[in-house]
C-alpha cells in the first residue's frame, strides 16, 4: 500500500549506504501511519541494530537531554561522537515524533540543531529515521536547521478507497473472526456488498489508515458465535470550542506532541500556574487529554485526527 513511498525510501538507503550523508524524514497526519513504515523500514530493509530514541524524562531543553538520550538508547556512557563510533555499523537511529524535540519557543530549536549537526557529523554511516506531523515538520524547518540534514522527505498521502479496503480486510483476517452485516454472514457477503462496506470506511476517514482501523474496530457492536455484528461507520464531531485559551493549547498539544506545565508556561510566557492547571485538568475530564507516564499532557491518540479536522476547518493549521 506504500510502495511509490518504499521505493523513494529505498533509493535514500543505498545513498546513505554509498557514503551519502542524511536523514530519512517520514511526516504526515496523525494516524497516517509513520510509526508503522518506519519500524518496517528499521526491521525489513536495515540490518544493522535498531536503536530507539526518545527524550529524557525531565527535558532540559540543551543538548544534555540529546546526549543522555542517546546514553540511555545504546548503553554507552560516553560523548554523542563516541557513542556513534562504538555502535555496530551502519545501525539504525528511530528519532519517532520530531516535535518531541522542539518547542515553539526562545531556546526551543537547541536539540533539533544539535541533532542537525550529529547527522551531517556521521562518519559510521549509521541510519537516521525521523518521523513527525506534517505541520509540525513545517515550523521545525521554519525555525530550525534541520533541512541541512535531510536527504530525502517522505510525506503519506491519505489512501485510496482500494487501499483502505485491503488494510482493513488484511488486518480483519488476522484476527480470526468472522463478520455479520445487515444480518448477513461473511460468508453469504457478496464482493460487491463486502466492498461498498469497506469503502465506507475510506469515505469516513477520508484515507486515513489509523482513523479508518479505529473506526473499524469501534464498528463492531457485539459478537455471536464467533462472528462480529458490524454497524456502518460512525464519524464524531469535534465538539465546538469557543474558548480562545483551549483552543491555543490544544494546537500546542498537537504541534508538540507533549508537553509539561512548566513547557507550556514556557511557551506562553506570562501563564498562570494555577489556571493553566485546571485548564488541563478539566481537558482530562473531557477525555480529549491524558497525561503519560512522565507527567506531560498530550492529547489522546483517538482524538488527534479529529482535533486535526477541525484545527483545519478553524484556520489553525493549513
Amino acid at each position: 500500500n506504500r510502495r511509490f513511498e518504499l521505493n523513494r525510501i529505498e533509493a535514500a538507503i543505498k545513498e546513505i549506504r554509498s557514503g551519502v550523508k542524511g536523514a530519512i524524514v517520514i511526516s504526515g497526519e496523525a494516524g497516517s501511519g509513520k510509526t508503522y513504515l518506519a519500524m518496517h523500514i528499521a526491521s525489513q530493509s536495515l540490518t544493522g541494530s535498531l536503536y530507539k530514541i526518545v527524550p529524557p524524562i525531565q527535558r532540559t531543553w540543551t543538548t544534555e537531554d540529546l546526549t543522555s538520550a542517546m546514553q540511555r538508547a545504546t548503553g554507552i556512557n560516553d560523548s554523542i561522537q563516541t557513542i556513534l563510533k562504538k555502535m555496530p555499523p551502519q545501525s539504525t537511529l528511530v528519532f519517532e515524533d520530531l516535535e518531541q524535540w522542539w518547542l515553539k519557543a526562545e531556546g526551543g530549536d537547541v536539540l533539533i540543531n544539535a541533532l542537525a549537526s550529529l547527522i551531517k557529523n556521521n562518519d559510521a554511516n549509521h541510519f537516521f529515521i525521523l518521523t513527525s506531523n506534517a505541520h509540525a515538520y513545517r515550523l521545525i524547518c521554519r525555525t530550525t536547521v534541520i533541512q541541512n540534514a535531510v536527504l530525502k522527505t517522505i510525506i503519506l498521502a491519505p489512501l485510496n478507497d482500494r487501499q483502505i479496503r485491503e488494510v482493513i480486510w488484511t488486518r480483519h483476517q488476522v484476527g480470526g473472526l468472522r463478520i455479520r452485516f445487515d444480518a448477513e454472514k461473511e460468508t453469504h457477503l457478496s464482493i460487491r456488498k463486502l466492498n461498498n462496506y469497506l469503502g465506507k470506511f475510506h469515505t469516513s476517514s477520508q484515507g486515513n489508515v489509523g482513523l479508518a482501523l479505529q473506526q473499524w474496530v469501534n464498528s463492531a457492536t457485539d459478537q455471536i458465535d464467533n462472528a462480529l455484528l458490524m454497524r456502518k461507520p460512525i464519524v464524531y464531531d469535534f465538539p465546538a470550542i469557543k474558548d480562545p485559551t483551549w483552543k491555543n493549547i490544544l494546537y500546542q498539544l498537537f504541534i508538540h506532541h507533549n508537553l509539561s506545565v512548566e513547557e507550556i508556561e514556557r511557551i506562553y510566557g506570562d501563564a498562570e500556574d494555577e489556571q493553566l492547571s485546571e485548564i488541563l485538568n478539566n481537558m482530562i475530564n473531557t477525555q480529549l487529554v491524558e497525561q503519560n507516564e512522565r507527567g506531560e499532557f498530550q492529547l489522546k491518540k483517538t482524538v488527534k485526527p479529529y482535533l486535526e479536522n477541525w484545527l483545519h476547518g478553524t484556520g489553525f493549521i493549513n
